[in-house]
């Protein structure tokens, strides 16, 4: 795959992967959307807000790759990071509306996250991932796109999902050669 092709791959895994992540916290009504169009999700929004997520965080990796060297790869690594985020979607909705428990519960999974691969360019991705992802929220949040059920405008677990995320975000643009070793 060359050029703009992987870009375009990156941008559709985001899209479709982020949409059905999404879709975890509609079935649970962990967040409504204001125009929901298909099963209480936005599909004029949630992929197009998930595919330009991954090709931003794929921009910032790119950058970051200049600083720190990127973590390998492998299938068993992707395995690894879906099946936590994975669980941490599920996690979020199950406890909604506890969010003390949402935490707990995703405290362990970031840190597995993050203590399997102990390197400088993940820690950074997910310390950017945990801090820059709410505040994006928060923005959309404010534009009346959606809201959280039980927290105004977001709820305090969501810096850690978000670290949980940055595995799988850091993964993708690897394993497409976006971002290089």
């Amino acid at each position: 795959m060359r050029g703009w092709a992987r870009w375009g791959a990156l941008f559709g895994l985001g899209a479709v992967l982020g949409t059905a992540f999404d879709y975890i916290h509609v079935y649970y009504n962990v967040l409504t959307y204001a125009h929901a169009d298909f099963h209480g999700t936005s599909l004029r929004f949630v992929p197009l807000e998930f595919g330009l997520s991954a090709v931003a965080g794929s921009v910032a990796a790119r950058g970051l790759a200049r600083r720190c060297p990127p973590p390998a790869v492998g299938a068993g690594r992707f395995a690894l990071d879906f099946a936590l985020l994975a669980v941490a979607y599920l996690a979020t909705g199950w406890l909604n509306g506890n969010h003390a428990l949402t935490a707990l519960a995703l405290v362990p999974l970031a840190v597995v996250s993050l203590a399997t691969r102990r390197t400088g360019f993940t820690l950074a991705a997910a310390a950017a991932a945990g801090a820059l992802g709410p505040l994006s929220e928060m923005v959309v949040h404010a534009a009346g796109i959606f809201s959280y059920t039980f927290a105004d405008p977001v709820p305090y677990w969501l810096p850690l999902l978000w670290v949980v995320a940055a595995g799988l975000f850091v993964d993708v643009p690897l394993v497409l050669g976006v971002v290089g070793r």
